[in-house]
């Protein structure tokens, strides 16, 4: 991604910060926390504000036939939280 100021001139560009991309998995909550704050280098906190929390009900009681629905209903979300998954999975080793 390049940056450029109003007053610099179209040849003057720099080059930015990386982006910075992080997943919070439902299912994998604690370990995306904890994959965070390393990679923050900062200690977690205390207690996790309630703010923007949403209870989720759990889904161990779907069966495969519930998953395949969402999977046929949703793509789109289904092909992000795998993408996800797999991202998180490469980040955790």
């Amino acid at each position: 991604r390049l940056v450029q100021s109003s007053s610099e001139s179209p040849t003057d560009v720099h080059l930015a910060e990386p982006d910075f991309l992080w997943f919070g998995i439902t299912e994998r909550m604690k370990e995306s926390s904890c994959l965070l704050f390393h990679t923050l280098r900062t200690k977690p906190v205390k207690e996790v504000p309630h703010e923007r929390v949403v209870k989720c009900s759990p889904t161990s009681w779907w069966t495969e036939e519930h998953r395949r629905e969402v999977r046929r209903r949703e793509p789109a979300d289904y092909a992000v939280w795998r993408t996800a998954n797999a991202i998180f999975d490469v980040r955790v080793l």
